[in-house]
């Protein structure tokens, strides 16, 4: 007779379990250690298709990223919202279809459930035709929304410094959107070789009516000047702005821009001054800005004032500090299935590759503080610049 003492340790059902567990344990490990590497991006054909597989993926989907020009002048600003409620309005009728919108670009998330023999082409094609159906009407809402928009100091700032913007003459339009074919990003949980090619015929059909990726550059600022505008209420406001693209973007720029936002977070917090960075590197070309505003006038030299104390008061334990947020924020990405994709189309869109989390690592822990200065510098610097003050009459 077996005494407690002499039970073993596992009986039979335990002794059954072991191998589910094991096999569980090891199939976390390897998706945790999955999510911290660079993807494995597959070109597949026609051109500016790719395949990704993710085991952790919850729905398979193609992703279509359009180009969409930015809205940089006041009329391509008004027709861009105007396509983007038509899209917003149109994706009503297509429930299993999402779209995410950025300033360059939209991408549509459509599940591989959805568009199975050969389905696809069909479903863009009565997409499209319900966003041109609804455009007019968008168009109307976003002129008005639009001329309340620039009635604010800070929006003024900023279209005075996307008008300056030269060599930029890009149509935005439903057909401009449409007039070129999507970036393609097929993602799975695995390898399907006849699933893979149904769609990428599909795709090759889609793609065919339109004409190659838009590929056109645009020059930088203009020569850079200043402007002097008045109003009739309170308060003064100051912008530095340049021109900005998304491919010369650097990972010390990203970093620049961090550290550059926490200086002044930490300069303007005992003050009456208020400011607001923005940081919009697009395709085929944006802008950066910073935007101060307070009560009272501001006094010359602003711009060699702000270099001066940045660079007395940036540390290299704030850099190091910015860097370990960067990476974290970076492997989050990495770990999470939708961030990730939405890392890998933004990589693919701007022809950027997507890295691990460790390259992304080594590549910040290269740049030196005198380096992030420099790019600060740069950015301050008037004579790179557009200015422009807005001040009372």
């Amino acid at each position: 007779m077996t005494t407690k003492e002499d039970a073993p340790l596992f009986n039979r059902s335990y002794l059954k379990l072991m191998p589910v567990l094991v096999g569980a344990v090891i199939l976390w490990l390897s998706l945790s250690n999955q999510s911290d590497k660079a993807p494995k991006i597959e070109t597949l054909t026609p051109n500016h298709t790719y395949l990704v597989v993710q085991k952790q993926t919850t729905v398979p989907a193609l992703h279509l990223t359009y180009a969409v020009a930015p809205g940089l002048s006041y009329q391509q600003a008004e027709y861009r919202h105007a396509i983007q409620h038509a899209f917003n309005q149109a994706l009503g009728n297509y429930p299993a279809i999402s779209a995410n919108w950025f300033d360059d670009r939209v991408t549509l998330h459509i599940p591989v459930s959805r568009i199975r023999s050969g389905s696809l082409p069909k479903l863009i094609d009565e997409f499209i035709t319900d966003v041109f159906d609804l455009y007019p009407n968008a168009l109307k809402r976003a002129a008005a929304e639009h001329y309340l928009d620039q009635n604010e100091q800070q929006a003024q700032a900023l279209l005075n410094l996307t008008q300056q913007i030269a060599g930029y003459r890009s149509t935005v339009s439903v057909q401009q959107v449409f007039s070129q074919p999507p970036l393609a990003l097929l993602e799975l949980t695995g390898r399907d070789k006849k699933l893979t090619q149904d769609i990428t015929q599909q795709i090759a059909a889609l793609s065919s009516r339109h004409a190659s990726l838009d590929t056109q550059d645009a020059s930088s600022l203009s020569t850079p000047s200043s402007i002097h505008l008045t109003h009739r209420g309170t308060g003064y406001l100051y912008m530095l702005g340049q021109a900005a693209r998304a491919n010369t973007m650097d990972d010390t720029d990203l970093v620049a821009s961090h550290l550059l936002g926490q200086q002044l977070a930490t300069l303007t917090s005992n003050s009456d001054t208020q400011f607001r960075l923005v940081q919009k590197p697009l395709r085929p070309i944006g802008y950066r800005a910073l935007l101060l505003q307070k009560d009272s006038p501001f006094k010359a030299g602003l711009e060699d004032r702000l270099k001066a104390t940045i660079e007395q008061t940036l540390t290299n334990e704030q850099l190091d500090t910015t860097r370990t947020l960067l990476v974290q924020q970076y492997r989050d990405q990495l770990a999470d299935s939708q961030s990730r994709i939405a890392l890998i189309n933004q990589g693919l869109f701007y022809n950027r590759p997507t890295v691990s989390a460790d390259q992304f690592r080594d590549t910040l822990d290269d740049i030196t503080l005198a380096q992030v200065i420099t790019r600060i510098n740069e950015w301050l610097d008037p004579n790179r610049s557009l200015t422009l003050l807005i001040e009372p009459l």
